[in-house]
């Protein structure tokens, strides 16, 4: 897969292709924004760039118009987009 091994270079191959389960593990007692504000540090966006490029993400899924919104409360799509 993309000039990777799937068994021996997982990771690199799941990077090319992406993975969202049916439910998403997210921490829905938080907001959208404080959550993926929490992932991009966790994959360590650079810090400099991080609002910029979560604006970037929230506008390709079309999730900015609930980034205040606790996770808990968005339907199963909103939640899907925000996985």
């Amino acid at each position: 897969m993309a000039g990777h091994d799937v068994l021996e270079q997982p990771l690199d191959v799941k990077k090319q292709i992406g993975y969202l389960p049916e439910s998403p593990p997210l921490y829905t007692d938080m907001t959208v924004i404080k959550f993926l504000n929490f992932a991009a540090k966790i994959k360590k966006v650079d810090r400099t760039n991080r609002h910029r490029n979560l604006e970037k993400i929230m506008d390709l899924v079309r999730i900015g118009d609930v980034r205040g919104r606790l996770i808990k409360n968005l339907s199963k799509g909103y939640r899907q987009r925000v996985g």
